[in-house]
């Protein structure tokens, strides 16, 4: 049986989820998949610029303030291609090796801007 603590830390989580616009929204999975607010910080912007004005194949690589470091890549998609949608992997690159940590499907609205669709 679920207790209780876990269904109100779950229904706030989805709240918090579908209550941010997309465009300042940090995708749930961040959180609970070990991405601290240091990468969160350093991520989001550089996500949506890359979304932007990136081109397809793209990469920028990024560093956190407590020393992580990780390349982002625009595998398709963007506005420069002239598509509302992209994905995006993000990787972490850990003692030498790059491992893909995510990819995310993104979708552009016109009101709200790039936001994580799946």
């Amino acid at each position: 049986m679920t207790s209780p603590f876990v269904a109100l830390r779950g229904s706030l989580l989805l709240l918090a989820s579908v209550a941010a616009p997309a465009l300042t929204q940090i995708p749930l999975r961040w959180a609970t998949h070990g991405i601290s607010r240091a990468e969160q910080e350093v991520l989001h912007p550089l996500i949506q610029s890359m979304l932007r004005d990136g081109t397809v194949g793209e990469v920028r690589v990024w560093r956190s303030v407590d020393g992580k470091t990780g390349k982002v890549t625009l595998l398709d998609g963007g506005e420069r291609a002239g598509s509302f949608e992209a994905h995006v992997r993000i990787t972490l690159i850990s003692h030498g090796h790059e491992r893909p940590f995510f990819t995310f499907y993104y979708r552009h609205d016109p009101k709200r801007g790039w936001g994580v669709a799946g």
